[in-house]
């Protein structure tokens, strides 16, 4: 009878969580704790690994727009006052 190997779920979870979305693999996650990759995709079904990385990705993807959109205000703010400071100086701005 197969040895059962225990590994720590949630740090295999972490694990694969933290790959990049295109490159996570239960085979990578398998081979980093030693166990068979059923094992982990198992553990994943039963504790729900796609949707945890899902509400996880989300966020993170609010987080950048959040970022993008304050980065893209400055650039028009920055904008709008060198145009502000060309009117003055052309003498078209009243």
């Amino acid at each position: 009878m197969p040895t059962l190997r225990r590994f720590d779920h949630e740090a295999a979870y972490q694990f694969w969580a933290n790959q990049p979305s295109p490159c996570r693999s239960y085979i990578q996650v398998a081979e980093e704790f030693g166990v068979s990759d059923v094992a982990i995709g198992k553990a994943a079904r039963r504790e729900k690994w796609h949707r945890r990385v899902r509400s996880k990705d989300i966020a993170a993807e609010r987080k950048l727009m959040r970022r993008v959109l304050h980065v893209r205000m400055e650039q028009f703010r920055s904008a709008m006052e060198a145009a502000q400071i060309r009117g003055l100086r052309d003498g078209s701005d009243q």
